[in-house]
């Protein structure tokens, strides 16, 4: 087996050497470039997963009463009480209301959205409500007590802003 290692070691060092350094230095940008790209790639699966888990995850509580104030998955919710047990469920801390949350993440359009993005609506500038995006022009959010959690189309209101938190 060494012997093998050897000869093709050889081999390579060999046909390094007959094409010329720009050449090899060339190659071994390319396997770096794909590497990296193939890196990028894996990362960017993790995120989508985060995202579809997440958006699953929130669909199971689709029917969940409705509290005013509430922040527990099993008792009743409010939008952001929703908002913040979900995200927290998958490890991430939100502040408690739909103001203070719509100051978190990075700011997204709408031609942007991404399953697990939030949207935060209300009157002027004052926010009053959060949803999450789930895909397909659809949100998931604690509306009120006669409907509690449910799915609406995303633009059933105007949104004042987008935010994204999963990156």
């Amino acid at each position: 087996m060494k012997k093998i290692k050897s000869i093709i070691l050889f081999a390579c060092f060999t046909v390094i050497l007959a094409m010329g350094v720009n050449e090899a230095v060339s190659i071994l940008n390319t396997t770096d470039t794909v590497q990296a790209a193939s890196s990028k790639k894996k990362k960017v699966t993790k995120v989508s997963q985060k995202r579809t888990a997440i958006v699953n995850y929130a669909k199971k509580y689709r029917g969940a009463r409705y509290v005013w104030g509430g922040t527990s998955l099993k008792r009743g919710v409010d939008c952001s009480g929703f908002v913040q047990a979900v995200y927290k469920k998958m490890g991430y801390k939100l502040p408690r209301t739909s103001r203070q949350q719509s100051q978190k993440g990075k700011k997204v359009s709408a031609k942007n959205l991404q399953k697990g993005d939030l949207l935060f609506y209300g009157s002027g500038r004052s926010i009053s409500h959060v949803a999450m995006y789930i895909g397909n022009n659809k949100i998931i959010h604690a509306s009120n007590p006669r409907d509690g959690v449910k799915i609406s189309k995303y633009n059933y209101r105007k949104p004042i802003t987008i935010r994204r938190i999963i990156n």
